[in-house]
């Protein structure tokens, strides 16, 4: 038991030394190029859970490594309809997160998208990946938050879109909740967690009615949401 903690300390440190390289850490996206990620691996349709890069699309450069919650200001100041995230990082164990929130001009809070296990494990990498923030109907930045817990994240950048989305929002968040639902019962069967992921009454409310069940702080909810 001994030697396990150990050898998970000495794995964690190493990861702290990796993630503040920066941008240098690019070794490592190509060492786990899959980033240990389970929905990577569900294949997910790219228009579900990423910004469409095209004219009317911008990226920002953050560079800038978290291992405590933080924040970030955002100098947009433009309508945008969707906007993405692109980093690496590490969960230390299963309580670990990371969470992206966008924090517009009204103070109204979107996530932009979790890392959690059991969706995902140890390492990952993001690429320009969404979740509410998919569809956002012109709201304009003003920050960023991340929200850290025993995990350590590099914020690599932003990519922001103008161009009008192709589906409604409902469409887009029915498709990835179900992408989602059959995401996370592959990894029930996997790592044999003996229950079944399904639509529930939680699973259809957005970040901030989450957050508001739990009198403003909203834990890691392991998939249970969608029990």
């Amino acid at each position: 038991m001994k030697k396990g903690r150990y050898l998970a300390l000495i794995l964690g440190l190493v990861s702290f030394v990796m993630i503040f390289q920066g941008p240098s850490w690019s070794p490592f996206r190509a060492a786990f190029p899959d980033g240990n990620d389970l929905l990577q691996s569900a294949e997910l349709p790219p228009d579900f859970f990423s910004v469409s890069e095209g004219l009317d699309s911008t990226r920002i450069k953050l560079d800038k490594s978290f291992d405590v919650s933080g924040d970030m200001p955002l100098q947009v100041n433009v309508p945008i309809t969707s906007i993405g995230i692109s980093g690496n990082g590490v969960l230390i164990n299963e309580r670990s997160y990371v969470r992206f929130i966008l924090i517009d001009e009204d103070f109204n809070e979107h996530l932009v998208y979790e890392v959690a296990y059991p969706l995902y494990d140890s390492h990952f990498v993001l690429d320009n990946v969404c979740d509410e923030t998919c569809y956002l109907e012109g709201i304009i930045p003003v920050s960023l938050m991340i929200e850290v817990h025993d995990a350590m994240v590099y914020v690599d950048d932003l990519t922001y879109s103008k161009e009008q989305p192709r589906v409604t929002r409902a469409q887009l968040r029915e498709a990835q909740q179900t992408k989602k639902i059959e995401a996370l019962n592959r990894v029930i069967t996997e790592k044999g967690l003996g229950w079944v992921a399904g639509e529930t009454s939680v699973s259809g409310l957005t970040y901030s009615e989450k957050k508001k069940l739990f009198s403003g702080s909203l834990p890691n909810l392991y998939g249970f949401e969608l029990d």
